[in-house]
């Protein structure tokens, strides 16, 4: 139960699906825009910084 009103099945998974887009959307934005600022960065490092970043609240 969340606040007054039952969750149901469809509903849990209509907002999880918009948790996942936002998730990702916001993948997407700081992983480009640490590519674009560290070039010489590998593709591993540009995943665990935005990770990282992400993780802190600041994507």
């Amino acid at each position: 139960m969340i606040g007054k009103k039952n969750l149901s099945y469809i509903n849990a998974k209509q907002k999880l699906k918009i948790a996942e887009d936002l998730f990702n959307f916001a993948y997407e934005v700081k992983s480009y825009q640490l590519r674009k600022k560290h070039t010489d960065w590998t593709e591993k490092i540009i995943h665990q910084k935005t990770m990282e970043l992400i993780e802190k609240g600041c994507a």
